[in-house]
């Protein structure tokens, strides 16, 4: 008797597991609600699922949206992830997801964790998409969506604009942004200390090298180019605002069920927004990271001993630059595998290179300039980011005075590329 009651019981248990499969919902409405007990809901095409889960120490709780069937689980949204609720790994049934009052809500013991804060309304519902896009719809009008308030991951169907920000959820310290000054620039913005700390480009180009990797820019943009559908094995794509300061964009690879890391920034001190300031060449793998260009010196007051660089460095002299004297008073030097930023300006009327040369000793704010592939570019503006033997880096000839350079002790590295230089051109 007491076997046949077990099993009558393990029957019941199974029923009622096999119900809760068929029941799989993917929408929650004013009569439904999603309750802490191992219930979620699962996108009609089951690319994603949203439900509770604890943290890695099991002390606080989250709503949140994951991959489904994805392992190790990836949370790419969450409802309250600044606002947990507090309780250990175990089920609970007042802790609950509902739509009440219109809004979307995550209520515990009473207290509201999470809420859509819009008007009421009562006819509204909300259904987790294929994208992975939680929206809350009133008779189709879409009132709200988790795409338009995301968390730390930007997906793709989301597209980045001046109102939508990425911020790592452990610490809140970083925040992943367009640049208010630029459609064409992202941030990485210290919002304690009002800073930036990273600054990169989605412009395309082969002297761009703040340039972001098309195939994150096509993302920002929510572009329906084919650059992510052509990444190797990868069939899902995200980027992800960590909580130690970098943007990271990762590809799920089919070959080894895993997450691949294709593309981060910043990667060292020499990625960091004005790290060195101006007229300063960025070395990461020596000490002091930064070092002022030849014919320079570090700007007062000086803060190097304590690492602090971005005051930059300003020429030895002060110029008198004018047409007439250019070529007594100013030189080039020829730097070899650098990093930079963008130019100011362009000449592509199939210059030389001594035209170019004579184009930037003509102007006397021209700070520096590079010829490639039969193309002028000039930096008429403090020359920012430089950083010495960089992969795949290029020449720039930076522009100083003859006096400041005759007075000024060389060091081997320089040396060794002013020879190279003038052995090339023999």
């Amino acid at each position: 008797m007491q076997l046949s009651n077990f099993l009558l019981l393990l029957l019941s248990a199974a029923l009622m597991i096999l119900h809760r499969c068929d029941a799989r919902r993917s929408t929650i409405d004013g009569s439904s609600k999603l309750v802490d007990n191992g219930e979620t809901l699962v996108s009609a095409g089951e690319n994603f699922e949203m439900g509770f889960f604890s943290d890695d120490a099991g002390l606080n709780k989250y709503v949140g949206i994951w991959y489904y069937k994805l392992s190790p689980r990836t949370v790419v949204w969450v409802a309250n992830w600044n606002n947990s609720i507090q309780g250990k790994r175990i089920m609970n049934e007042d802790n609950s997801v509902v739509v009440e009052d219109g809004n979307l809500k995550v209520i515990s013991n009473g207290y509201t964790y999470f809420s859509t804060q819009l008007g009421s309304g009562s006819n509204r519902k909300v259904e987790l998409l294929d994208t992975g896009n939680l929206v809350l719809v009133d008779e189709g009008a879409e009132m709200w969506q988790s795409f338009r308030n995301p968390t730390d991951t930007f997906l793709p169907g989301m597209k980045m604009d001046s109102s939508l920000n990425l911020t790592d959820s452990k610490y809140e310290n970083y925040i992943f942004r367009l640049d208010q000054a630029s459609d064409k620039e992202y941030v990485i913005v210290l919002p304690k200390q009002g800073k930036i700390l990273w600054k990169g480009s989605a412009e395309s180009g082969k002297l761009s090298f703040s340039e972001m990797p098309g195939y994150v820019a096509y993302l920002l943009s929510n572009s329906t180019n084919n650059s992510l559908e052509s990444i190797g094995t990868f069939n899902k794509y995200r980027l992800l605002m960590n909580s130690s300061g970098e943007i990271q964009f990762y590809g799920w690879d089919k070959e080894i069920s895993g997450w691949s890391l294709r593309w981060s920034a910043p990667n060292d001190k020499c990625d960091w927004y004005k790290y060195c300031g101006k007229f300063s060449i960025c070395n990461s793998k020596r000490e002091p990271v930064c070092k002022c260009l030849p014919g320079y010196k570090l700007n007062p007051p000086d803060n190097s001993k304590a690492g602090e660089f971005s005051g930059g460095c300003s020429s030895m002299s002060v110029s008198s630059c004018n047409e007439d004297n250019v070529e007594v008073l100013d030189t080039f030097l020829d730097l070899r595998s650098m990093k930079f930023k963008s130019p100011d300006r362009i000449f592509s009327n199939n210059s030389t290179r001594e035209d170019c040369r004579r184009i930037c000793l003509g102007n006397c704010k021209c700070q520096a300039y590079t010829y490639h592939d039969s193309v002028c570019r000039i930096w008429v503006t403090s020359l920012m980011y430089l950083q010495e033997n960089y992969a795949g880096g290029f020449n720039i000839s930076v522009r100083v005075s003859i006096s400041d350079i005759g007075n000024f002790f060389f060091d081997l590295t320089y040396v060794h590329r002013q020879f190279k230089l003038m052995c090339d051109h023999k």
